[in-house]
Parts: structure tokens; sequence; C-alpha cells
């Protein structure tokens, strides 16, 4: 079991990282060659497409994953239930679109959301098949699944905008992806549907799922409000700037945080019932993460201007201070997710409920007041939630396994320490020398210094995440070369 675990997890940092670094290319192409407005359009849709997404899958992959004895019955019914529920949200999309785009006073909007949303009805089809590649730790398989997509798409993507078809390029580009996507499950998966369906199966997974969905909605369309709120407040072109600030802030965050939850809830979920166990997992899980997420925040942080102008052109510097500020908000995201974990692993998708509407409303009342003061100040008011929810979130934590916002901090402060002092000394070098070349010595130079600062003071303090990484690659390293 151990084994299957370290493989689960390094074949998802694979598929996250390989997919990503194809993603990433390609976005980064697309950056300098469209226009910032046009990514903005795209941002005013995405509180349409994400809650029609949470929608269609109403929280059933997750009830599957944690069903330890699921069988075909279950997979079927969810199946059934994930394509009609699909087809359902497209016809309300269509039926909204002209509202949305009312609402924004862009009328390209309409044609935009009916497209785009397209990939609702797809990905319903894979729904399943994809959860039972997740639920057996199939990484692996996933990888080739999602490699090809990113490959297949992003050339889809870049050849339009290379044409001038703008916007349009990126709704195509994720409507390629996701048919790609649904082609090759479908061809490769050994898992088909059955035409069996239950009533009772459906009960059960709904009542997990329900309040999943909720929960799912409610943060979805919380975590879409800035994108909102400057959509309509402000322009496309700030929108713009902060979709690609956000973006650009989330690749470490989602790659790392995805990679390891990929893995992190079928594992958890696996020995649910012992505590102390349980705990400890996630404990190690939680370090490990912090460990190799704040470095890169703090890192990016100082070298942000270098890295925007470099990969993005000088007509993206606006978005500068919104990457930076974003990201010192970011280093707490994983320990909030984890800590949501806990109640998923632990079948309380109630409680999961009640935290999310509790920081919702927190949440409704930073951007009320921030609207009038500006853009950054919505931005400054998201770090300020990043701390402050923190202990809202590691509440139920120490309820279920002991592990309070007290303990939690102490194991992820090191790490943050580390990073500001790792942040600091790239700073002044990079001030003082790096800058004096060129952009691209800032970004090499200062981060190799970097990660040579910051992994030899790991190293000399002996910190546990360290060793724990470097022996997880080495026993992988020893399983391949065995191999061969």
């Amino acid at each position: 079991m151990e084994s299957k675990i370290r493989s689960a997890f390094v074949w998802s940092f694979i598929q996250r990282f390989g997919t990503q670094l194809v993603e990433v290319s390609v976005s980064i192409m697309l950056a300098r060659i469209l226009l910032p407005e046009e990514f903005g359009l795209i941002g005013m849709i995405m509180i349409v497409i994400v809650v029609a997404q949470s929608l269609t899958d109403a929280g059933m992959t997750s009830s599957l994953i944690r069903k330890k004895e699921a069988d075909n019955l279950d997979y079927s019914t969810v199946f059934y239930l994930n394509i009609a529920v699909g087809f359902v949200v497209y016809g309300l999309i269509y039926l909204i679109a002209p509202l949305v785009s009312e609402f924004y006073e862009e009328p390209l909007l309409t044609d935009l959301l009916r497209v785009f949303s397209l990939t609702i009805i797809i990905n319903a089809f894979t729904g399943v098949q994809s959860t039972i590649y997740r639920k057996n730790l199939d990484f692996k398989f996933l990888f080739r699944i999602g490699i090809t997509t990113s490959i297949v798409s992003g050339a889809v993507g870049l050849y339009m905008a290379l044409h001038n078809f703008g916007v349009w390029s990126l709704v195509c580009m994720h409507i390629v992806k996701s048919l790609m996507g649904c082609i090759l499950y479908w061809k490769l998966s050994p898992w088909k549907p059955s035409y069996l369906f239950s009533v009772a199966r459906l009960k059960e997974h709904f009542s997990f799922g329900i309040n999943l969905t909720v929960s799912s909605l409610l943060n979805r369309v919380f975590d879409n409000i800035y994108y909102v709120t400057i959509g309509k407040y402000f322009s496309a072109t700030q929108l713009g700037f902060y979709t690609r600030a956000n973006t650009f802030k989330q690749i470490p965050i989602n790659n790392l945080l995805s990679a390891v939850n990929g893995a992190a809830y079928p594992v958890l979920s696996s020995v649910q019932d012992d505590s102390i166990r349980l705990k400890s997992v996630y404990k190690r899980i939680m370090k490990q993460i912090i460990f190799l997420i704040a470095p890169t925040m703090i890192g990016a942080i100082v070298l942000a201007k270098a890295l925007f102008v470099t990969l993005f052109t000088e007509k993206w510097l606006e978005a500068v201070p919104y990457f930076q500020v974003l990201c010192l908000a970011g280093i707490l995201y994983p320990v909030h997710s984890y800590n949501l974990n806990i109640l998923k692993v632990k079948g309380r998708s109630d409680l999961f409920l009640k935290l999310e509407v509790v920081k919702k409303i927190i949440l409704l009342f930073s951007v009320i007041l921030a609207i009038p003061f500006g853009i950054m100040a919505l931005l400054y008011s998201q770090l300020f939630l990043s701390v402050v929810l923190l202990g809202v979130n590691a509440f139920y934590s120490k309820r279920f396994v002991n592990y309070g916002l007290s303990e939690q901090v102490l194991d992820i402060l090191p790490s943050i320490l580390l990073a500001l002092i790792m942040g600091v000394v790239v700073y002044l070098l990079d001030r003082n020398f790096f800058s004096h070349f060129s952009n691209y010595a800032s970004i090499i130079f200062g981060g190799f210094t970097g990660l040579l600062v910051y992994f030899s003071l790991s190293f000399i303090f002996k910190f546990e995440s360290l060793f724990e990484i470097i022996n997880l690659f080495k026993s992988r390293t020893r399983k391949f070369d065995s191999r061969n």
C-alpha cells in the first residue's frame, strides 16, 4: 500500500506538471499575441462556467471516491445523472447569456458564453471515467490523457490567435481540450456505462454530494466575485490584468495542490476511520506543500516585474502589483484547502457547508467595503481574508483529528520564515546586482540564488519536509532503476 501511495503522488505530480508545462507555455504565447481586454472578456463569463461545472458534478464524483466499495451500479447511476444535469444546465446558460451581456454591457458575451458552455455537456460524459482512475490512483493514465489534450488544444488556440481570431482562440482552445479528452476516455477506458440506474444509490450519493455542491457553488461564486466586481465596476482591460495576475499566481498553487490533492483525497479517505493516522498523513502533506509553496510565492513576488516583462511583454506591466499581493495571499491557500478536506474525508459535508456560508458572508462584506477604494483595495482584502479565515477553517480540524490552528501555525511557520529570509536575500542581490544587467539575469540568477539559499538553510536546519521529499524521489528512482 505504501509503494502504491508513493507512486500515486509521483505520477500525480507528473500529471499536473507535465500538462501544465504545456498549458503554461501556450498561455504565455497567447498573452504575447492577444490583448488584455480579450482575456478580460473570458474573465467576465468564468463565474457562469464554474457554477455550471459545480452543478453538473453535484459532488457525486467525491462521493464515488469516498465510497470504499463503489460498483458498476454506482458508476452508471452517477454517469446518467451527470449527463442529464449537463444538458439542463447548458439550456439554462443558453437562455441567460443575453442577461450576462446586458449586465457587463458587452454584447459579444452572449455568443462567447453559449459556445464556451458546450464544454459543460462534453465534460459530463467523462466525469465518471476520470473519477475511476483517480480512485484507483492511476495517475499515469491521467497524465497521458492530460498531456495529449493540452498539446492538441494548445496548438489549435495558437493557430487561431496567429490568424486574428482574437478572444475566440481562447474559447475554441477549451472546447477542443474537452472534446479530445472525451474521445480519449471513451476509446481507452475499459469502463463503459451499463443500462443500470438506482434511485437508492442516487439518494446515497446525493445526500453526501448536495452539501458539497452547495459549498462548491458558494466557493466558486465567491472565488470569482472579484472577476464580476472588476468587470462590472472597472473595465475589461483592468479585468484582463487581474485575470493574468491571478492565473499566473495560481500556476504553482494549483499544480502543487491539485497534484497532491489528486492522490491525497483517495489516500486520506482510505484511513478515514483512523483519526491518529489521518492526522499524521494530513500533517505531513500540509507541511510538505507549504515547504514548496512558500518559497515559490515569495520568489515570484520579488522577481515579478522581470517575469512579466520577459514572459508577457511590457503591455502587462500594470498586472505586476496585482500579482504580488495575490501571491502573498496565496501562501496560505493550501492550508485552507486541507482543513476543508478533513471534513470531506470524515463525511461531514454538512459542516463543510456551514463553514463556507460563514466565510462567504465575511467575504461579501469585505468586497462591498473595498469597492469604493479601487482594485488594489479588493486585492488587499483577499490578503486580509486569507489570514483571518485560517482560524475558521481550522476549527473542525481540531475537533476531528486534534490538529488545531496553533499547531498548524507552528508547523508551517518555519517554512514561511525561511522563505521570507530567502526573499530578502534575493531582493537585495537583484536590486544591487542582477537587475543592472537584464530581466533575464534577474530571473536566472535570482531564481538560482533563491533555490540555493532556501534549500541550503533547509538542510542546515534539518527541515523534515526536505528529507521526506528527497526520500520520496529516491525511492521512485530506485524503483525505476530496478525495472531497467
